[in-house]
């Protein structure tokens, strides 16, 4: 089967109203019915097969042939000028077309079939065809009994004045009937016998047709779908239908008649680029815009009408006027509700590209989001709808992540029980510290001398290791970490001396029971250091 012909544009007449459901589109004028003869072969090799001109065909006019053969095809091909579109060997069944020229003959001959079998066929014309894409579509089906399921069934109509004609062969002497297509004026019912309807379907999806035959045998059908002549163009819908201000979005249109078209606009302004992809559907990249505006095809016939089918409406990227609160840890966390404009459909929500823990559109102008944990430093929020795109980087969206914390040595690391000792805290980010607790005890006063030291009373806590933590109102609590163990040690205690009493002069050896004598600094007498 010969591929049907690239579709292109062509010069032609006005465009029908499309069927229902449809928007409206310029009127044109429909394929029609012109005329049709029979044709036959001869007895003598070579074999020839001889088809009158149908009366009144003119240029532009679409000549089909359907041949219908009692053996198998065995040589040659179509009339000259013609081209194959069906071909089927169960049974032998062909159809031909071309577009009738200025200056046609009266007949067409064909040397295709051996003298053995029996030819016969119609040749039928049709006026109000695209001439330089005639066919939209062509399909076939064989079988066998007296019930003919017409082919094409699925095809896809493109515009209001196409139209379908079904060839059938079938057994000798049968006649068919349709349903739902007109038959032609004139039909072979010698053997093989020769059946052509036509109808014009309502634009979509060609409906199920079918045919009883008065007699049962095998039989082959062969559907094409003929294409009005073209007009201006027209669109039935875009999509995507809106797109951000800023422009960029793929947008593709889909319609009718676009070969040849020249021109892509949005509103007054042109597409950024655009590719016509086939005579029913363009690809565009939509240009910077605001509003709703008609999206319009131009070609060398005219610009398509404006329907509500081709509205395009720029959407406004959201914009972030301010973050509350504007600084949280980095361990993330922090509920930040997000001001601004455009929030509704809102897709994502990002701190320097790190998608929020979660979010909450509360209304076109608020969002509620839980920061996520990142690095120590400044990012941007960032909110992003599906249409409008995302919202601009200003300092209005920065959002601060402060480190905690850290404690990296003590001096001293222990004290008593009873607290009231001095420590200094040594480690970093301690400014603006708003906490100090030894143990989970606050220390009794603390000062924070600079960014990396802190200097702490001890509270008083019982004996035992405690963590010492610095917690700042942003960056949180220090980690717990060996550095900051603080030990509190009891205070000792004396239960009996033995001797209990000596000479004035001293020197006396004195033993001292009692309990945590461990790491004794000083034993004095009275407040008089002991002698050793």
């Amino acid at each position: 089967m010969t591929p049907r012909l690239a579709p292109v544009r062509a010069l032609g007449v006005l465009i029908a109203l499309l069927a229902v459901l449809l928007p409206a589109k310029p009127a044109s004028a429909a394929v029609a019915f012109r005329a049709c003869n029979t044709g036959s072969g001869s007895a003598f090799w070579p074999y020839t097969v001889s088809f009158t001109k149908p009366a009144g065909t003119v240029a532009g006019d679409l000549i089909v042939i359907h041949v219908a053969v009692s053996a198998f095809y065995s040589a040659g091909g179509p009339p000259s000028g013609f081209t194959e579109l069906h071909a089927d060997s169960s049974p032998t069944a062909f159809t031909w077309y071309k577009i009738a020229g200025s200056s046609e003959p009266g007949s067409y001959t064909t040397q295709t079939m051996p003298a053995t079998s029996t030819t016969t066929g119609v040749i039928t014309s049709y006026s109000g065809v695209n001439t330089t894409n005639p066919l939209d579509g062509d399909v076939s089906t064989t079988g066998s009994g007296t019930s003919v399921a017409v082919s094409g069934t699925g095809m896809t109509v493109p515009r209001s004045g196409d139209m379908r004609v079904s060839s059938t062969q079938v057994g000798a002497g049968a006649t068919a009937t349709y349903t739902g297509m007109t038959k032609a004026s004139c039909q072979i019912t010698s053997s093989p016998g020769v059946s052509v309807a036509y109808e014009s379907p309502a634009v979509g999806t060609l409906a199920s047709r079918s045919a009883s035959l008065s007699s049962s045998g095998a039989w082959a059908s062969q559907t094409m779908l003929i294409r009005a002549a073209a007009g201006p163009p027209s669109i039935d819908a875009i999509n995507p239908n809106a797109g951000p201000t800023a422009g960029g979005t793929s947008v593709t249109i889909d319609g009718s008649d676009f070969t040849g078209a020249t021109q892509v606009r949005f509103g007054a302004t042109n597409a950024s680029s655009f590719t016509v992809n086939d005579d029913s559907t363009i690809t565009a990249t939509a240009p910077a815009g605001t509003g709703t505006q008609n999206v319009s095809v131009t070609t060398p016939l005219g610009t398509s009408a404006n329907t509500a089918a081709d509205d395009y409406t720029y959407v406004p990227a959201p914009t972030v006027t301010s973050l509350s609160p504007s600084t949280g840890p980095t361990a993330g966390g922090t509920s930040v509700t997000i001001t601004g404009t455009n929030f509704t459909g809102a897709s994502a929500v990002t701190f320097g590209g790190t998608n929020a823990t979660s979010y909450t559109v509360v209304n076109s102008t608020t969002i509620t989001a839980t920061a996520p944990a990142r690095a120590a430093g400044v990012a941007d929020v960032r909110v992003s709808t599906t249409t409008g795109g995302q919202s601009a980087n200003t300092s209005a969206d920065d959002y601060t992540y402060v480190a905690p914390p850290t404690v990296t040595n003590l001096s001293p690391n222990a004290g008593p029980v009873a607290g009231g000792t001095s420590v200094t805290i040594t480690g970093t980010n301690f400014t603006s510290a708003s906490a100090v607790t030894f143990g989970g005890t606050n220390a009794t006063s603390y000062t924070v001398v600079n960014s990396t030291t802190i200097t702490a009373t001890s509270p008083a806590r019982t004996a035992g290791t405690y963590d010492v933590l610095v917690t700042t109102p942003v960056g949180g609590t220090s980690a717990n970490t060996s550095a900051d163990d603080y030990t509190y040690a009891s205070l000792p205690t004396v239960t009996n001396l033995s001797p209990s009493s000596g000479p004035v002069a001293g020197g006396t050896s004195v033993t001292i029971t009692g309990t945590n004598f461990t790491s004794a600094s000083a034993v004095t007498f009275g407040g008089t250091n002991a002698t050793s």
